[in-house]
């Protein structure tokens, strides 16, 4: 599975690249915030906030437990193997699992970095391609 959150969020299945981004908005933010701090613990009370800021409805915790319940079926689906393992349950909230390569973000960080040591070695030439590289992840 791919993910990509620099421009759109867009998910994709790894073997054929076939989109299988969730339709609900909703469930998109969760797993956006998820994706922004991936192999983390991403409190309940943060993705409350995501959702619905100031003003939470009195269901919050309910609605985004069924979120979650969706996003799971999804991972499952998409990808048998790893995904019932992939988005997990820690106190105080969940952590989606996410290896570097599957996501973009985690792509262009690496590839920046990189480009920042060649230049702080004086290779310009590798510096400038590597930057290059990571600024062709974004869309949108």
């Amino acid at each position: 599975m791919r993910f990509k959150v620099l421009g759109p969020l867009e998910v994709t299945t790894a073997a054929d690249a076939r989109t299988v981004t969730p339709r609900a908005a909703k469930v998109r933010v969760v797993l956006s915030t998820l994706l922004v701090r991936p192999n983390e613990v991403v409190s309940v009370d943060g993705l409350i906030d995501e959702l619905w800021s100031e003003h939470p409805p009195r269901t919050a915790m309910t609605t985004l437990q069924v979120y979650i319940s969706q996003l799971r079926k999804l991972l499952q689906d998409v990808q048998p193997d790893l995904g019932r393992d992939a988005l997990l349950t820690r106190a105080p909230g969940y952590l989606l699992r996410v290896d570097p390569g599957q996501l973009d973000l985690a792509v262009f960080e690496v590839l920046h970095r990189q480009g920042r040591e060649a230049l702080a070695e004086g290779d310009h030439a590798a510096a400038a391609d590597l930057q290059r590289q990571a600024l062709a992840l974004w869309r949108g």
